[in-house]
């Protein structure tokens, strides 16, 4: 079964501070969604549909949501929680 990173979120006061931090770092594509305060990083590119043409990961950019969150949050793509959590009853 697959374990996989989907996609990332980076947390920031300043997120179009940080915006310009990681397109000047690592020349990610990073843009403002429409109507909302969340920015899109592009690492790797993408079609027409927003699917991946090469292996990599996407992810977001966003305000902090609560001052103690000094971290980023990765999703992790599996087949079944359910199926996860039969492996190992212990691991939630």
């Amino acid at each position: 079964m697959r374990k996989t990173v989907a996609h990332f979120e980076i947390y920031g006061d300043d997120p179009a501070r940080l915006a310009g931090f990681y397109t000047n770092l690592f020349g990610w594509k990073i843009n403002k969604a429409p109507g909302m305060e969340y920015w899109l990083i592009e690492t790797v590119p993408t079609d027409a549909q927003g699917r991946l043409t090469e292996p990599g990961v996407n992810g977001g950019l966003m305000r902090r949501p609560m001052p103690e969150a000094h971290n980023w949050l990765n999703y992790v793509q599996v087949e079944s929680v359910f199926a996860i959590w039969q492996d190992d009853p212990n691991a939630a």
